[in-house]
């Protein structure tokens, strides 16, 4: 990669130091690299990102919903997108409400 100025970006769930190659030489290099933690969403965030995806779905939804939604799932972005998209798909005629809400979460476990 260094000899034809390539760049690699790998991601893992855990540290490079509790990867274990068999081959010592790629394990040095790997650990030679300049490795990151990414924090967890914070609260804020994905308060912020739910309220987005909310409105370029063009739906109309109360702050006491996306508290209701953000107690209940996942930290993640993935999780947001999922769910709203479900509610989305679910909700064409009904209002977005916490029962809705509730019941749209029950068919998703």
């Amino acid at each position: 990669m260094k000899e034809s100025n390539k760049k690699m970006l790998i991601t893992l769930s855990v540290s490079p130091k509790e990867l274990n190659f068999t081959l010592k030489d790629l394990n040095s290099r790997i650990l030679s690299t300049t490795s990151i933690k990414i924090p967890q969403a914070s609260e804020d965030l994905l308060r912020i990102m739910s309220i987005k995806r909310f409105a370029d779905k063009q739906l109309k939804v109360d702050s006491k919903v996306i508290n209701y939604i953000l107690k209940r799932i996942e930290r993640s972005f993935h999780s947001i997108n999922r769910i709203i998209k479900e509610i989305d798909n679910k909700s064409i005629g009904t209002s977005i409400t916490i029962p809705f809400i509730s019941s749209v979460l029950r068919e998703l476990k």
